[in-house]
């Protein structure tokens, strides 16, 4: 019984993994491994009696509070409770951090055990993509295919990437090539610190130098994501690729006309930027939900929003703990088979960064449940050598 259990938990999180928007849209599955999380979030407080600072779980526990209070706060001041609970799914999706935590040994004698099945997979999106991969499962199962480092996996996953890139005329996935190669190429943490810091830094100069071009989007009367067809007839550099700019100019937005209520965090259910209720001016849906729901296609930018200063902070610190992590388990060649979760976490992250990722059910989970797989590693393979 327990093993017909696991197997089919572990089908749950590959199938959402495969195809999140399919199986979250038809299934409610993020909701479901939510909902499953709870006993394993129950265990964790009856077995765990202390927990290291230096262990994920802190800082998830930190980010779980937070939204916690976010939720409680939020209720005076929320638009309605259709998009509370749209909202609180950056909330209960923390909870698979702990599934991911308890069941990643299971996951990971099955994947091994599949290893066949993965590399015909890859093989096979290789071929044919889209009758194969859906959208970012390409990139986020690959890794299981191969359980070593070198320079074939690295190939595949780039033209994989590319392949992707074309095909969905989605170029802005195509930051996973250069994370990808940096990471690789990169020696150690703190190498790594000095290129995440100077990349920032880099993006700080390019909005003071084309802050004229940007602020653009404010002409030509109202449209809820601006006039960013002026922003890209001011500069060559915005006409490059339309998908970029949008989200370039979107996180300015987010940042400058949220000053300071960002600080604290705006919390659920209200809209993150303003907007003219019944009127549509984007895509697909009018923009009241486009402000309450969309977010600024850059997780840590939307959760900085809703969250403030104190609830970006713990994700940041995860996020440093996974790429330390990785750097350090690359020292000891007896690890090599924990390194595919790195990648897919290290994808996810990467994904974050230019679409909707802890702040949607399509997604969320699908963090949450590998950064407790690295938890689970981190605990493996660090903490018993100390």
């Amino acid at each position: 019984m327990r093993s017909l259990a696991n197997i089919l938990l572990y089908l749950l999180i590959v199938a959402y993994y495969f195809n999140s928007d399919f199986f979250e849209r038809t299934f409610f599955i993020n909701e479901l491994l939510s909902l499953i999380s709870i006993p394993f979030f129950i265990l964790f407080l009856i077995k765990e009696r202390t927990v290291q600072r230096s262990n994920f779980h802190l800082y998830v526990f930190w980010f779980i509070l937070i939204c916690l209070a976010a939720a409680v706060l939020s209720i005076p001041v929320k638009t309605n409770w259709y998009y509370y609970a749209r909202n609180t799914v950056i909330l209960y999706s923390a909870f698979t951090f702990f599934l991911g935590y308890y069941f990643f040994p299971t996951f990971h004698k099955i994947s091994k055990g599949l290893l066949i099945l993965f590399r015909l997979y890859v093989v096979s999106g290789l071929l044919y993509f889209k009758g194969f991969l859906a959208r970012y499962s390409g990139p986020i199962l690959f890794p299981l295919a191969f359980y070593k480092r070198g320079f074939l996996p690295l190939a595949l996953l780039t033209v994989l990437v590319l392949i992707h890139g074309v095909l969905y005329d989605a170029l802005s996935i195509l930051i996973l090539i250069p994370i990808l190669i940096g990471i690789v190429i990169l020696p150690n943490y703190r190498s790594f610190q000095w290129s995440f810091f100077l990349t920032i830094a880099g993006f700080i100069a390019f909005y003071i130098v084309f802050q004229d071009n940007i602020v653009l989007y404010k002409e030509g009367g109202y449209r809820y994501f601006g006039n960013v067809t002026k922003v890209y007839a001011s500069n060559p550099i915005f006409a490059l690729d339309h998908n970029t700019s949008w989200r370039i100019i979107l996180w300015y937005r987010f940042i400058v006309e949220r000053f300071p209520e960002n600080l604290l965090g705006v919390g659920f259910g209200t809209p993150l930027l303003t907007y003219k209720p019944e009127v549509q001016t984007a895509s697909m849906v009018i923009d009241e939900v486009h402000a309450h729901v969309s977010g600024a296609h850059n997780s840590f930018i939307t959760l900085f929003v809703r969250l403030g200063i104190l609830g970006v902070t713990p994700l940041l610190l995860i996020c440093s703990r996974a790429f330390r992590d990785y750097y350090k388990l690359r020292a000891y060649p007896a690890l090599n088979q924990y390194q595919p979760y790195y990648i897919i976490w290290i994808f996810i992250f990467a994904i974050g960064l230019f679409n909707l990722s802890l702040e949607s059910p399509l997604r969320a989970s699908v963090f949450w449940i590998c950064t407790g797989f690295l938890a689970r590693i981190h605990s493996i393979a660090f903490e018993r050598k100390k």
